[in-house]
């Protein structure tokens, strides 16, 4: 495979694969860089592999700390709506010889993790007023 930059193998995965715009693959590759960050201060700075279920945690945490409550509607709006998308966009990089894997590395590790709008969106629901009390004031 010739030596490309990450922002041409994008353009070439997006135009294979035209379901997530380019801005969720640097989300995933920044969003992976957080992860092993935050992975390693748990683990004394020791690298070490991050798994579908990390990630998918991760890129959520990584999502809130960038987007707050956007976050849900800012991944929506480049195609992500699933935990199952994070992983089509690793095996998209992984296909374009941008981020490696392990032979127990599969799509299915990030099927169905958990729901991502339970878990960035609907925080920030807002509360529904309570019902008026008493007399109205009137002018």
């Amino acid at each position: 495979m010739e030596n490309r930059s990450f922002s041409e193998a994008v353009q070439h995965v997006v135009q294979r694969d035209p379901r997530y715009a380019a801005e969720a693959y640097f989300f995933v590759r920044d969003g992976l860089e957080f992860t092993v960050k935050n992975l390693k201060k748990g683990a004394r700075g020791l690298a070490r592999h991050v798994n579908g279920q990390e990630l998918s945690e991760g890129l959520c945490s990584y999502a809130l700390d960038e987007y707050g409550p956007m976050a849900f509607f800012t991944l929506k709006s480049w195609g992500i709506t699933r935990t199952d998308d994070f992983g089509e966009i690793v095996f998209n990089l992984i296909e374009a010889g941008m981020l490696g894997k392990t032979d127990e590395d599969r799509k299915e590790d990030f099927a169905g993790r958990f729901d991502l709008y339970e878990t960035l969106g609907r925080m920030y629901e807002a509360d529904p007023l309570p019902p008026a009390r008493g007399k109205h004031l009137r002018r």
